[in-house]
């Protein structure tokens, strides 16, 4: 059994990187003094985006010009650098005044290198329909990572007016903490799927354990965080409203965390109410579960109305189904595949392999639909939107709950 689920492992592996190797930029990135990026970060207003790139040096001149079209005749000039030595040029523009769901092009100019991009301005309003996409744990393998990332943007482009969007990010980015793991990991230069995938998708993600104190994922990922030790937020995108903890900061009863959690819940009047966080409560082995989550947040999350829980850490495909919350586990992005366990409570599905979600959503149903890097199906299921509703504060017991196809 033990040798069969090894060469499982092996062939996810070889499968994953038989499409990276198709996919590698050859020979050296275009646009010299690009370090990392140019990349998107979605500030939560559907008006506004954030573009973000770093150089290996000062630039003698860097611009940004964009528009709805890709002659790009709206420009940014004078833009300053974020930082200075050799871990500094990091450069940051917001754009403003966008047309909500308007696609938009861009053009990044370093010393007359160029980069280019595209993004879809976020829909207006709080109702409507919106599709999305989920990953975790991309750390270690970059060329697994381009491969999971390059089947999930044939995916948006079978359909990009409506799949150009975000992509929620589960944790564990890269593998420690440093400039070099974020340099030849999540920013690798010479995977192409991967920087087009940067370039055309706002990511939102949570800290893993291993993006340790969380100084390198503020600094390149600064999202509105809601204290100045800790890397907690959340957004709204169209019908949905994310709350993103940081499950590596304090979450005891009366830590400020958990006051804000209770207050951005109960402040969102959003049809569909996710949360984001790294180490899941339910999941199919691998680590330990997440107790406080269990114990002490999930009866938030039932009072307020969440309906689903995505996470990583475990480094496999999951789906829970406890007490009218799905529990999914996305850690299939990169980090060497953990052979789940199918026993442990709650679970209803399971998978040993690379993957990523898509996530479709009106105002009443979310359809999920998870992808191995080759394109098949692991699944798809359905959700119904849940009304918040006063619980008691037992811990959950697993039950039935969303409907597979």
């Amino acid at each position: 059994m033990r040798g069969s689920r090894r060469k499982s492992i092996l062939a996810a592996t070889a499968a994953a990187l038989a499409l990276a190797a198709c996919l590698a930029v050859s020979g050296p990135a275009e646009g010299a003094g690009f370090r990392k990026g140019p990349y998107l970060l979605y500030p939560g207003d559907p008006s506004r985006m954030t573009i973000l790139w770093q150089t290996d040096g000062t630039p003698g001149h860097a611009a940004l010009a964009w528009g709805p079209t890709s002659a790009c005749r709206r420009t940014m000039e004078e833009l300053a650098e974020e930082g200075a030595g050799p871990d500094g040029h990091l450069f940051r523009a917001t754009l403003t005044g966008l047309e909500p769901g308007r696609l938009y092009h861009y053009r990044v100019t370093v010393d007359g290198a160029t980069r280019t991009g595209s993004f879809r301005a976020a829909p207006p309003g709080a109702r409507g329909a919106v599709t999305f996409y989920g990953l975790g744990d991309t750390r270690s393998r970059p060329d697994v990572m381009n491969a999971v990332l390059a089947r999930l943007l044939a995916d948006v482009d079978e359909d990009p007016v409506h799949r150009q969007t975000f992509c929620l990010h589960a944790g564990d980015w890269v593998t420690r903490p440093d400039e070099a793991s974020w340099d030849r990991e999540f920013f690798a230069p010479g995977f192409a799927a991967s920087r087009s995938f940067l370039s055309r998708l706002a990511v939102m993600g949570c800290r893993g354990n291993h993006e340790g104190d969380g100084t390198l994922l503020r600094k390149y990922w600064p999202y509105p965080y809601r204290d100045p030790a800790a890397c907690f937020y959340s957004f709204d995108y169209g019908p949905v409203h994310v709350t993103v903890l940081d499950d590596q900061a304090d979450l005891s009863a009366d830590s400020r965390q958990v006051a804000w959690l209770e207050e951005d819940l109960a402040g969102s009047d959003r049809p569909w109410k996710i949360v984001l966080h790294h180490v899941p409560a339910w999941s199919a082995g691998g680590h330990q579960p997440n107790e406080t989550v269990r114990k002490e947040l999930a009866p938030i999350f039932r009072r307020h109305g969440v309906t689903l829980v995505v996470a990583g850490h475990n480094h496999c495909y999951a789906r829970c189904e406890v007490d009218g919350i799905t529990w999914l586990t996305l850690g299939g992005g990169g980090a060497p595949l953990s052979v789940p366990d199918t026993s442990a409570p709650g679970v209803v599905k399971a998978a040993l392999t690379y993957h990523f979600a898509r996530f479709e959503a009106d105002d009443r149903t979310m359809t999920v639909t998870v992808f191995r890097p080759d394109g098949s199906v692991v699944e798809r299921f359905e959700l119904v939107r849940v009304v918040a509703a006063p619980v008691d504060q037992r811990v959950a017991e697993p039950v039935a709950g969303a409907r597979g196809r």
